[in-house]
């Protein structure tokens, strides 16, 4: 158990960077853009590359690959939708900026995220080591 949480903690440090960076890339290269837009396209693209990193490195899972992704892009879809309603919300309430805002949602949903995975996507039970 202490090993796939150190291993969630390294790999989601990775995700969380590559997500982080990959939305401050493209909102500094397409400034007129919707924030909300690029917000997606963030996600699709970091989804893709999380599932990845936590399918094989994280969980070790070896369950169907076609249903575990369904559970995930599902997952991911929910964090999404929970991401695109706070953003504006922290940005009105706290005054801070669309990236430093989405930087303070991302760290929160990582944490929420872990547990989904956990108990939803890759099926890991709390007493399973």
């Amino acid at each position: 158990m202490k090993a796939k949480k150190s291993r969630f903690f390294i790999i989601g440090l990775w995700n969380t960077f590559f997500s982080i960076v990959l939305f401050y890339l493209l909102l500094r290269s397409f400034p007129f853009w919707n924030y909300q837009f690029l917000l997606l396209y963030s996600f699709v693209v970091s989804t893709i590359q999380s599932h990845f990193m936590q399918r094989f490195f994280v969980w070790q899972s070896k369950d169907r690959y076609i249903s575990e992704l369904l559970r995930f892009f599902f997952n991911t879809i929910v964090l999404y939708i929970v991401n695109a309603l706070l953003l504006p919300l922290i940005i009105i309430v706290s005054g801070l900026g669309v990236f430093y805002s989405q930087v303070l949602i991302t760290f929160f949903l990582a944490i929420f995220s872990y547990y989904l995975q956990k108990l939803f996507v890759f099926k890991i039970r709390f007493t399973d080591k």
